[in-house]
């Protein structure tokens, strides 16, 4: 008996070790695994290093597509066209690109490309493009509404029609993202003369407005499990960082500092939040749990910071920041040290970086 029971604890413990090999990995309770089929993340920004020296008094200097690795090496310029290239963003297969390119402030096209720059389509005029999460279609802004496409160019839509034409070139519904499940779309509209926070059906029906204050209501997104909505809302004066259900109920303030708190994005498993705040005198990143505790600074300098992302994975934090040379660099943030890496270091200014999978 007692053979056996020595026997079966031998079992158990060969069991669970098999369970922590690199293959499959345990990780901590508030991280979700990437799938199993990724290798690896990239990172995909937007870069002038090599520009022509071209600036636009809307657009700027001329930026390019350019992807790197997670620790900053490959850096590899992608596009090499005459637009202005913005916003690039993989698809969650890791398959393909697509941004913005555009000629002026009001010719932007929707460009998609396989993620190694090649086959690329001009999906037509529009802006703020994202992928569905099946990677199947786009959803973008046209003329002040909304459109979406399939990635092959095929199947164009538009789902919003009630601006005036007149007024609708000045950006009357934006475009924010698709729900996990592909059903819904979150967008931000100014309909009823004020900015607020809308859904709809893919379709471009069941409207259903989510905010009704006199303030700005916007930089929204959905939870993973579509279950509730992040987003910044400036009607205490300076903006707050708020949470709700995803059909507008139990609305919740989760910042109620002196200073502004903006830019939040949700963690992949909705557990945390990583949002910009100058409550310290400077902007910096800070992270939350969603429930608006355990707030936390991780940077501490005097330099303008923008777009934090965390990676899929949940171990590291990304965005741009001015730097004492002038220029601006990409940086990553190490959660589980601290360790604050510049990826990019001063090759170029380099904005709006974003995760990708390379499978």
């Amino acid at each position: 008996m007692v053979y056996s029971m020595k026997f079966l604890i031998i079992i158990l413990i060969a069991v669970l070790l098999q369970g922590c090999n690199k293959d499959n990995p345990i990780l901590p309770p508030n991280i979700i695994a990437p799938p199993q089929n990724v290798i690896e993340y990239k990172i995909i920004f937007i870069s002038d290093r090599d520009s022509d020296g071209r600036i636009h008094i809307e657009l700027g200097t001329k930026c390019e597509v350019y992807t790197m690795d997670i620790d900053g090496t490959n850096q590899t310029r992608i596009t090499n066209n005459d637009t202005w290239d913005n916003s690039p963003k993989y698809s969650l297969d890791g398959r393909k690109i697509v941004y913005t390119g555009a000629y002026d402030w009001l010719m932007s096209y929707i460009f998609i490309m396989e993620s190694d720059g090649s086959n690329v389509i001009n999906l037509g005029r529009g802006n703020n493009p994202t992928f569905s999460n099946d990677n199947s279609k786009v959803l973008y802004q046209t003329f002040g509404l909304i459109g979406i496409i399939n990635v092959d160019g095929s199947n164009k839509n538009v789902l919003t029609n009630w601006a005036d034409s007149i007024y609708s070139t000045l950006g009357q519904d934006f475009p924010k993202q698709f729900s996990s499940d592909d059903k819904k779309i979150l967008f931000i509209s100014n309909r009823s003369n004020n900015y607020d926070i809308y859904t709809m059906t893919v379709d471009g029906n069941n409207v259903m407005r989510l905010t009704n204050s006199t303030a700005y209501d916007g930089s929204c997104s959905f939870s993973q499990d579509n279950s509730k909505i992040l987003f910044v809302s400036y009607k205490s004066g300076k903006g707050q960082i708020y949470s709700m259900d995803s059909d507008g109920n139990n609305k919740k303030q989760l910042t109620t500092t002196a200073g502004f708190n903006i830019r939040p994005t949700f963690s992949s498993n909705g557990k945390e939040i990583v949002f910009l705040s100058n409550r310290d005198n400077h902007t910096e990143v800070y992270t939350m749990n969603s429930d608006g505790t355990n707030q936390k600074r991780l940077t501490n300098n005097n330099f303008t910071k923008e777009y934090p992302h965390f990676s899929p994975d949940g171990l590291n934090i990304i965005y741009h920041q001015k730097t004492e040379e002038g220029t601006t660099d990409i940086f990553l943030i190490k959660i589980g040290s601290g360790e604050i890496i510049n990826l990019t270091k001063g090759a170029g200014n380099n904005y709006k970086p974003l995760f990708g999978p390379v499978l």
